[in-house]
């Protein structure tokens, strides 16, 4: 078998490793030259694994220091070739074939909570000018993203709240209902991981000057633009979180993935 794998961070490089170990013939893209080598040869390929972003808007790929036009390589596919992403896009939703996201399946999602989690106290370590212990953070949503880092702030000592309108009945972490947030006062910190709008110019117009919003939603479709504009307000757009701390144990769930659901049912 034949794969190609368009390397956009540390974890596509470990799913190409993976895969090469178990025998497939490996192509990575790294640079304009190797992302046109894979054009040419995708009507060989059994495999093409697209950056964890995907294909956006534009048709474009995007890999450090690299912007790709995707159309070509898909139309040149075999039919039967399997086309992986980690995010859906309008673009991919387009094609008139199927199109696996990793975090479809239940399993990657949960084994990729805990990276997120770990990711994003990371990455609020690194936007915060001043020490953790001296914010206060609402973290929106209370899926699996949201209970995990509730859960791991709260335990290092964080002053964390739980936006949510799904009230738990187990006590613990300090929760309020979104309707009751949004006409309130909000932390001086806050977390956006809900995957829809819930963070409007009207309500950012009553934060309190220096409000930190970090959106770790697909797309950063958490926070409406114009509050980007807002000079007493921060919005920081998280990159990928589980490759930003854990980039090889962040790979190794999508190569398990990729391994448990397309190759051994092949008998590959």
């Amino acid at each position: 078998m034949k794969a190609a794998v368009m390397i956009s961070d540390g974890r596509m490089q470990v799913i190409a490793a993976r895969l090469e170990e178990l025998g497939m013939d490996m192509m990575r893209a790294t640079d304009t030259a190797s992302m046109q080598a894979v054009e040419e040869a995708a009507p060989t390929l059994d495999f093409l694994l697209l950056p964890i972003r995907g294909v956006d808007g534009a048709g474009m790929v995007h890999i450090p220091g690299v912007d790709y036009p995707a159309g070509t390589i898909l139309e040149r596919l075999k039919p039967e070739a399997v086309l992986l992403t980690g995010l859906h896009t309008d673009y991919l939703h387009a094609l008139d074939r199927p199109v696996f996201c990793y975090y479809d399946d239940a399993q990657v999602r949960e084994e990729n909570t805990a990276l997120t989690a770990e990711g994003l106290l990371y990455y609020f370590m690194q936007v915060t000018p001043k020490s953790i212990y001296e914010y206060t953070v609402d973290i929106i949503g209370y899926g699996h993203v949201g209970r995990k880092t509730a859960e791991l702030f709260e335990r290092i000592g964080i002053a964390v709240r739980v936006v949510t309108d799904e009230m738990p009945e187990e006590g613990g972490i300090p929760m309020i209902a979104y309707d009751h947030w949004k006409n309130g006062k909000s932390c001086s910190v806050i977390i956006n991981t809900a995957p829809s709008t819930v963070i409007t110019k009207t309500m950012a117009e009553h934060f309190q000057p220096g409000t930190i919003i970090i959106d770790i939603a697909s797309n950063q479709v958490g926070v409406e633009p114009a509050v980007y504009e807002m000079p007493h307000i921060c919005v920081k757009a998280a990159p990928g979180l589980p490759g930003l701390v854990a980039e090889q144990s962040a790979g190794e769930i999508l190569a398990d993935y990729i391994e448990r659901n397309f190759l051994k049912k092949t008998g590959f």
